[in-house]
């Protein structure tokens, strides 16, 4: 059934093409095709999502495309907590009020009264009181897929955390959006929170230049793509169809960021991705050299897709990336950073990316389903072994929520069908790194996380 739809907008077009000639034709067909959406939005007040919403509801078995945030506050009773997260979060974060369907072989947001979004505000089980309990709630939340016909999110709250702290775990579809949403919707619940230094947003781009976009895309898309040779090796192997559903995630210490900015403003044109990737990398393939037996060149990720402009406090180093990045592992840590630099060079282009959106967003809204999505995807990336995110999170550490102070937060991203996820957040100067991977099938990320958080002590020892 997933191929009728794509193979009846073919065949309509091949049809009109032929009668028409190709230029009124395709004009015509997007007459047809868009006036319909349109019409059926308008008649169901319903409002379609982008193409990467669309992208993220492709999900694997056990590894929805969910984001789960867990939060640390000075102690909160629940009713305060969950008339807060009404009245501001849900109100003032428009998306949370919202469902998904299915309608017309698309997917559609529609809006739902704030009365049904409280019932997402739920109690955590009293068991959870310490940290690791907080962190097996999670990985027990995690291959949880959130229903099309709920809202796609859900809050659990703990009151009596411990004597003097309340927590909240937050769980949503990666459709809502990204890190820099989440800080979004922090916001809108915190009383002191001001995204105006760093929210920016991506530049206005007029339908001219959208044009010339998408038809410069395969020649933008084909800049992003790393090199990748038949005789790199993927010690960690992607799923496929290995995924148990059991879920294991590990959280580093805190690193404090100016001392991280020092080390890596020793190098000419670094950012903190470069000196991230270049740690990665090289943290796997000892990894993989002691308890693999395997050594490695390479190192292939993925990074995740933002479309905004630089976050100048933490000196990102790139707007926008949604591409394999293929680092090679150097023993020299400045080594390793220019290769990588090398290598997201081409991603630090507003314009490369946003012309393969706009590729993507035509290609997949004309002919595409999920079926041959994921298809497309499982080739593209079949090198890949895991997924690596970059949050800023809020730089100073006097957050308050209803007055209590926000004291710890954090995040945990999906790994997909891949190896493992990596996500790295800061939150009141300090930065710490996340890692989710499958329990069973995955490799061993306590000691992945130990390689990095080793190399990390070395460099700042030696700065």
């Amino acid at each position: 059934m997933d191929i009728i739809v794509p193979v009846f907008k073919i065949t309509f077009l091949s049809y009109i093409i032929y009668k028409l000639g190709f230029i009124w034709g395709v004009i015509l067909f997007f007459v047809c095709y868009f006036g319909l959406i349109k019409l059926t939005e308008i008649l169901l007040q319903l409002e379609q999502i982008s193409v990467f919403d669309s992208l993220f509801f492709m999900e694997y078995k056990g590894s929805p495309n969910v984001i789960q945030t867990a939060v640390i506050i000075e102690k909160l009773d629940y009713a305060s907590f969950k008339r807060l997260i009404s009245q501001r979060g849900i109100q003032k974060y428009k998306r949370l009020r919202q469902k998904v369907e299915r309608y017309f072989n698309e997917m559609f947001w529609k809006e739902i009264p704030i009365e049904d979004a409280e019932d997402n505000i739920m109690l955590i089980p009293s068991e959870i009181k310490t940290l690791s309990s907080v962190m097996s709630f999670i990985e027990y939340e995690f291959p949880k897929a959130l229903a099309l016909s709920k809202p796609q999110w859900e809050v659990y709250y703990k009151e009596n955390y411990n004597e003097t702290q309340s927590l909240f775990v937050f769980k949503y579809h990666h459709s809502l959006g990204d890190g820099l949403s989440l800080l979004n919707l922090f916001s809108g619940i915190c009383d002191n929170l001001d995204l105006s230094e760093f929210n920016t947003r991506a530049e206005h781009v007029s339908w001219p230049k959208k044009i010339c976009l998408a038809l410069l895309s395969p020649y933008f898309v084909y800049l992003t793509l790393p090199q990748v040779k038949k005789e790199d090796v993927n010690a960690l192997q992607r799923f496929g169809g290995k995924i148990s559903g059991e879920k294991k995630i590990v959280m580093s210490k805190p690193f404090e960021f100016e001392e991280l900015r020092r080390i890596y403003k020793k190098y000419d044109n670094c950012t903190f991705n470069d000196l991230a990737w270049a740690i990665i990398a090289k943290s796997i393939d000892k990894y993989s050299t002691t308890s693999l037996n395997q050594k490695m060149d390479t190192v292939i990720g993925a990074m995740g897709v933002s479309f905004r402009t630089e976050i100048i406090p933490y000196e990102l180093g790139n707007c926008s990336a949604g591409s394999m990045v293929r680092a090679c592992v150097k023993e020299e840590l400045s080594e390793g950073i220019r290769s990588v630099r090398d290598v997201l060079k081409p991603l630090k282009n507003k314009t490369t990316m946003l012309g393969a959106s706009y590729l993507l967003g035509l290609i997949s809204r004309l002919f595409l389903n999920d079926s041959l999505l994921k298809k497309a995807g499982e080739t593209s990336f079949e090198k890949v072994a895991f997924i690596y995110t970059n949050v800023n999170g809020p730089p100073t550490k006097n957050l308050t929520i209803g007055e209590r102070k926000v004291i710890e937060i954090f995040p945990f991203v999906p790994q997909g069908n891949l190896s493992f996820s990596i996500i790295t957040f800061t939150y009141g100067g300090q930065v710490r790194f996340s890692l989710t991977t499958d329990a069973v099938n995955g490799p061993d990320t306590a000691q992945i996380l130990a390689n990095i958080e080793s190399e990390i002590d070395l460099l700042v020892k030696s700065k």
